[in-house]
This record gives structure tokens, C-alpha cells and sequence, in this order.
């Protein structure tokens, strides 16, 4: 959901996204139960990867902030109703053999819980 389809969420749910992203514009996109809504914000320069993708999750029926974090070159997605899909691959690759599945980690919204993709927990 963009910036200009923002007019459906209470104003408590929007300052809880802005402040805890800390930026001017940001995109939402909900999950598919409509209780969750991942707030993402990059922002555009003219070197590629030279700014942060900055990410939070907000429980709309609380307005509260239950996942937060910022990643270089990365992207997210919803991949089911309360998982993300975070790709954070670093600048310089981690041997010949890394591909992008060794950077890629799935998140819990609801308990904030990040693991590898094959499903190995990793700390924070």
C-alpha cells in the first residue's frame, strides 16, 4: 500500500510507523489478515546501497511497534500471514560460495523472532 492509500489508517497507527521508521514518506503494506502492517522507507540517492532500508512492523489493533530494524542493500516481504522474508546481504560477500539463501532470514512479527531461512534460529 503507497503513501497515497494512507487515508484507511487511524492516526495513532501512522505516528507509531513514523516515529519508529524516523522518516517522511513510507510504504505500507498489510498482511494478509489485515492485523499487521510492515512500514518500509529508503531513501533515494545516487549511489546505489549508500542508504539504509528501514524497517518496522506495527500491530494495528495496538499501534505498537513489534518488530524494527534497518538493513543495507536488503529487501523485505510478507511470506505468510505473520512471517517476513529479510534478504540483508553485506557489502562484501562472505566467500565464493555465499549466495543470497546465506543472507536470507525469516522474521515472526509477533514474537520478533528472526531465523535463517532453513529454519536455524540466529541471534540478534
Amino acid at each position: 500500500m503507497s503513501n497515497s492509500q494512507q487515508s484507511g489508517y487511524s492516526e495513532d497507527f501512522m505516528n507509531a510507523a513514523y516515529e519508529a521508521v524516523n522518516a517522511p514518506m513510507i510504504d505500507f503494506k498489510e498482511n494478509s489478515s489485515n492485523d499487521y502492517v510492515l512500514c518500509t522507507y529508503m531513501k533515494p540517492t545516487d549511489v546505489p546501497g549508500s542508504e539504509p532500508l528501514k524497517i518496522a512492523v506495527v500491530e494495528k489493533s495496538t499501534n505498537k511497534v513489534t518488530y524494527k530494524t534497518s538493513v543495507s542493500n536488503g529487501s523485505v516481504k510478507w511470506v505468510d500471514q505473520y512471517k517476513l522474508e529479510l534478504v540483508s546481504p553485506p557489502g562484501i560477500p562472505n566467500g565464493n560460495k555465499a549466495t543470497l539463501e546465506d543472507y536470507t532470514y525469516t522474521i515472526d512479527v509477533k514474537t520478533g523472532k528472526r531465523n535463517k531461512k532453513l529454519n536455524v534460529e540466529v541471534k540478534n
